[in-house]
């Protein structure tokens, strides 16, 4: 339905204000407070805008309308501006930044459409308006896309020449990665092992050797499975493992041998990096089979809980001695020393 122009706006409704703008490909610059950044949510920049439709959300009128300036917000695929038509009670339309608010302030109060500038000439000339805005920002973004696709291009291209030396070069001079200067042991058979894993990476083997060297204990099995460190893992748990069997930590239990109020607790590997105190290089992998004591209820699968290790103090302590008394400390490193607590003669050093 065509409104006329000499309509008074205080007798529209919202909706058929809307329409009136939407008809007439009504052009808007809107200051700063109408747009926000939707990852920045800066609200500071002003933007150009054109009616395309009304919407109606819960008893409320939005208009519709694309951005067509800033240019860089299109190629940022911002092209779309949501404005309530007036304010209203409800926390999202409670604010200045409305249609019926921005027009009272550029014409200071309209009486009719035609005030706003809405006549058949004023359509013509917002028409041309638009056409030129649009060839503008259409030129722009398309220029942007096309130097974007460029430059993809050319990486593409450079990146595959490096994945793929000529066939000269294949037949003459046989191609090896570059020997990293960083490498995260101290042992070359495990470097060696290390370099062979991660041969297959794009990411730079210095790089990988870096974030390694800074790599914390995992927390789980999983995160060690997925680390450049996985085959070392596997090794630790299978000494961790053939060490119990031999040590006989383990014995075989039928499920029909367990009493009906048998508990069976679940175990889990716990992981530790021993690192070299000056270089912070890995030199060992412990990984320790650890039954979950947490779901065991004191007094009932447990009385006491004790840790056979040595204090910070008691150790200064020895220290200090030893340097006073000008003796010599030895240090004995027993491979699963707990579960051999009680197989270590009386008197034996360690």
């Amino acid at each position: 339905m065509h409104i006329p122009a000499h309509a008074k706006l205080e007798l529209l409704s919202d909706i058929q204000l809307g329409r009136a703008l939407v008809h007439h490909q009504y052009m808007l610059e809107l200051p700063a407070g109408y747009f926000q950044h939707p990852d920045t949510a800066d609200a500071s920049q002003a933007v150009t805008v054109v009616a395309k439709a009304t919407l109606k959300i819960k008893g409320l009128v939005y208009l519709l309308a694309d951005i067509i300036r800033p240019a860089t917000l299109l190629q940022d695929n911002l092209a779309e501006l949501h404005v309530p038509i007036r304010s209203s009670n409800t926390p999202r339309t409670k604010h200045p930044h409305t249609i019926c608010i921005h027009l009272n302030a550029v014409f200071a109060h309209p009486q009719t459409l035609a005030d706003i500038g809405i006549s058949k000439q004023a359509h013509l000339t917002h028409l041309a308006a638009l056409h030129t805005a649009w060839q503008n920002t259409r030129t722009a973004t398309i220029e942007h896309r096309v130097q974007l696709a460029v430059t993809q291009q050319t990486i593409n291209r450079i990146e595959q020449q490096a994945q793929t030396p000529s066939a000269f070069f294949r037949q003459v001079l046989p191609v090896h990665p570059p020997m990293p200067h960083t490498l995260p042991f101290q042992d070359a058979a495990r470097n060696k092992v290390w370099r062979a894993i991660v041969s297959d990476s794009k990411v730079d083997a210095n790089l990988l050797a870096s974030i390694d060297l800074l790599q914390p204990d995992p927390a789980h099995r999983g995160a060690a499975m997925a680390s450049h460190f996985r085959p070392f893992w596997l090794t630790a748990q299978q000494e961790e493992w053939d060490g119990m069997w031999k040590r006989n930590c383990f014995k075989v239990w039928k499920q029909s041998d367990l009493a009906a109020d048998d508990r069976v607790f679940t175990s889990r590997y716990v992981y530790k990096l021993k690192r070299d105190a000056i270089s912070g290089k890995v030199s060992r992998f412990k990984a320790r089979l650890m039954v979950q004591g947490f779901k065991m209820q004191q007094d009932v699968e447990y009385n006491n809980t004790f840790s056979p290790t040595l204090g910070s103090t008691a150790n200064r302590t020895i220290i200090s001695i030893a340097t006073a008394e000008d003796l010599e400390l030895h240090s004995v490193d027993f491979t699963q020393a707990f579960i051999q607590a009680d197989h270590l003669p009386e008197g034996v050093n360690g």
